[in-house]
């Protein structure tokens, strides 16, 4: 499946560096569109000293910030 799922990226990719090459900019950018729209979108959680879940990104910073202050000791 995950060589299948490379092929069609490849695929939808070459066709779309054609079409822009031919002038077809609104086709291009529905094709680049659309293989963008089927990447996987990946949320990391980091827990906190206290237990707890941070999902926000300036929480995600300092939480690795305290971890890797903490590694260094």
């Amino acid at each position: 499946m995950r060589r299948d799922r490379q092929v069609w990226a490849d695929v939808m990719a070459l066709e779309g560096e054609q079409r822009l090459q031919n002038g077809q900019y609104h086709d291009t950018f529905a094709n680049f569109q659309q293989l963008r729209s089927c990447t996987s979108h990946f949320f990391s959680l980091i827990v906190a000293a206290n237990d707890t879940l941070i999902s926000d990104s300036a929480g995600k910073l300092v939480g690795w910030r305290e971890l890797t202050l903490l590694n260094r000791h």
